[in-house]
């Protein structure tokens, strides 16, 4: 536990001594500076910071959501849903395989936001199997239901998983 104790004080001190030279270093450029240019510079500084002060509270103070200072725009970028411009994106249900009336029969499933089923019999396996596109039919639930009785639903897995 001390050694513990004894890298923490040495870490802490060289950090300490670290700070004390760049501290030192704009303390040395600052004074250098003239003292009318020391004076506007000081002053800036106030007024900016009593700025961003006020807009604090006033942001505070507000019932509705602000039109500026919004930190949204700062930590989420404004198009975060592009692969939605092009296409609908169908959820993958699973694949359907097995024999109906004599023929075999093997098909994707999927479904798109508003719960309307699509039936692939020729997928193409790239990052854009899942919009929508010519290869998708859409079906009723009366044909799913068919299916469902002659055909085994056979889930989508996912990259990684083991079963």
């Amino acid at each position: 536990m001390t050694e513990l104790k004894q890298k923490a004080e040495d870490l802490s001190g060289r950090i300490g001594s670290a700070v004390k030279t760049k501290v030192g270093m704009f303390s040395n450029r600052f004074n250098a500076l003239e003292s009318g240019t020391k004076k506007w510079s000081l002053a800036l500084l106030g007024i900016s910071m009593a700025c961003m002060c006020t807009a604090i509270i006033i942001n505070g103070l507000q019932s509705g959501k602000p039109e500026y200072l919004r930190t949204e725009s700062i930590s989420l970028p404004k198009d975060i849903y592009m692969d939605t411009i092009k296409a609908e994106r169908l959820t993958p249900v699973g694949k359907m395989k097995g024999e109906v009336y004599g023929e075999f029969e093997s098909f994707y499933l999927a479904t798109n936001k508003e719960g309307k089923l699509f039936i692939n019999r020729n997928i193409e396996y790239s990052e854009n199997a899942y919009d929508k596109s010519n290869g998708w039919e859409q079906i009723t639930r009366q044909q799913l239901e068919v299916f469902e009785k002659h055909l085994d639903l056979i889930p989508p897995r996912k990259k990684g998983m083991k079963r």
